[in-house]
């Protein structure tokens, strides 16, 4: 009888020996999961993080960009209002390079012809636009017309300093690349910027396809696709070069990943230069 008892009081302290072993564990661990990884550094976690901090899984690619190690991100977001389709007759005929699109396509292949204005800041360039009900407003209207060429508040080029959050590419072989200022800044304030399909032809086709290389360089041939954004972290530093557009495919605030939403629908497109800084 006493061996028994002996033998029973020896498993359960056995048993609470291994309970408190496991809570330990899950105390060590708390900080970063398992199969989650976290970067505290950045601001990025686990489950009980919110959803801001960004995806669970690990990065896909690591940048090294003058000297800063950034890592890339495959997030599955995607705009909340998609670009229009390419029309049946280009689905499935795209090289992936050339424009497959035709909202406004006169105006997304083209440079505008006034000056280069240049920015520091996003959020001063933000501030320098014309408001968005005065586009959506417009006289004559802004209409999705494959002709539809340049209105005069977009015939100026901009340049600005900025920092890169994400990217996606769309169906019309653009890629969407978010903008915006440097995080410590706290400015929460973002712009799309559109590196472009490319024309076949005309006088505009060899700066597109400068500036297509130039993206493609930057991010290491890293290329995000269409189903979903790519979000860099932390943020890359580069300059931007390209001209005012008015987006009339999107409401403003419908484009852009949650972590990083612009609320306007001026872009610069196109990019006519991207580079790291």
């Amino acid at each position: 009888m006493r061996k028994a008892v002996l033998l029973i009081l020896l498993a359960v302290s056995l048993g609470m020996s291994l309970v408190d072993e496991a809570a330990a564990r899950g105390r060590r661990r708390r900080g970063c999961c398992v199969p989650c990884y976290c970067y505290p550094s950045y601001n990025w976690g686990c489950p009980s993080a919110t959803s801001a901090r960004g995806p669970t899984q690990p990065p896909t690619a690591v940048l090294n960009v003058n000297g800063r190690t950034h890592q890339i991100f495959a997030t599955g977001e995607r705009d909340e209002t998609p670009d229009t389709p390419p029309p049946p007759t280009l689905l499935g005929k795209g090289d992936g390079e050339t424009f497959a699109g035709t909202d406004r396509k006169a105006a997304k292949l083209s440079v505008g012809s006034g000056p280069t204005v240049t920015f520091s800041t996003v959020a001063s360039l933000l501030d320098d636009l014309w408001p968005d009900a005065q586009m959506l407003d417009h006289d004559p209207p802004i209409t999705k017309d494959p002709k539809s060429p340049r209105v005069a508040e977009e015939d100026r080029n901009v340049h600005v300093d900025a920092f890169l959050y994400a990217a996606k590419k769309e169906t019309d072989n653009d890629f969407h690349l978010i903008i915006g200022d440097d995080p410590d800044s706290g400015s929460g304030r973002f712009l799309n910027v559109e590196v472009s399909g490319l024309p076949t032809a005309g006088p505009f086709k060899t700066t597109l396809t400068a500036a297509r290389q130039q993206f493609r360089d930057l991010v290491q041939g890293n290329l995000p696709d269409a189903t979903g954004y790519h979000r860099y972290q932390p943020p890359i530093p580069i300059t931007v070069t390209g001209s005012n557009f008015y987006d009339v495919d999107h409401l403003p605030g419908t484009v852009g990943p949650s972590f990083a939403k612009p609320t306007t629908a001026w872009e610069i497109h196109p990019v006519t230069s991207i580079a790291p800084r």
